[in-house]
């Protein structure tokens, strides 16, 4: 086993971790913020639709 192939797929996968954990975590962020805008305009409604 090459050395060179380990550390650039072990930088890769470190990477494509990084940016799937920030895109997950802007994505929920988001989600957080529209449930809390629509619980807001209903006024406490128990109608939620996820």
């Amino acid at each position: 086993m090459r050395t060179n192939n380990y550390f650039a797929a072990l930088i890769f996968f470190t990477i494509l971790s990084i940016v799937t954990s920030t895109i997950l975590n802007s994505v929920i962020l988001n989600q957080v913020a529209a449930i809390k805008d629509k619980l807001q305009n209903q006024g406490g409604d128990s109608k939620s639709r996820q």
